[in-house]
């Protein structure tokens, strides 16, 4: 499937048609959910999905904790990294995909 992009016209490909999560193409945010969802259910002793608020659209704001010893309070310094922030940054959510699937 693909998705026009009002400023320029171009279009670019998308995983609408299989909702599986890709590294190499821009992803819907249900592709990105379900993927977020997938590693904190496969990977619950390390990692741990949580909602920390809405966006203006009223979709989930998602953080994945990922972590030695899931069950431990925070004791240590942490490392945030965001991404999808602005809507055409595609690779960033990748990137951060690929880091945490190391």
């Amino acid at each position: 499937a693909v998705v026009s992009t009002q400023s320029t016209g171009k279009r670019r490909d998308t995983d609408d048609d299989t909702g599986v999560f890709s590294y190499e193409k821009f992803n819907t945010f249900e592709s990105i959910e379900g993927e977020l969802k997938r590693i904190a259910k496969e990977r619950s002793d390390i990692a741990r999905l949580e909602t920390i608020g809405k966006t203006y659209e009223g979709r989930d704001l998602y953080l994945l904790r990922v972590t030695h010893n899931i069950t431990s309070k925070i004791t240590k310094p942490i490392i945030l990294i965001d991404s999808g922030i602005h809507a055409r940054e595609w690779v960033s959510v990748s990137t951060n995909m690929y880091i945490i699937n190391q």
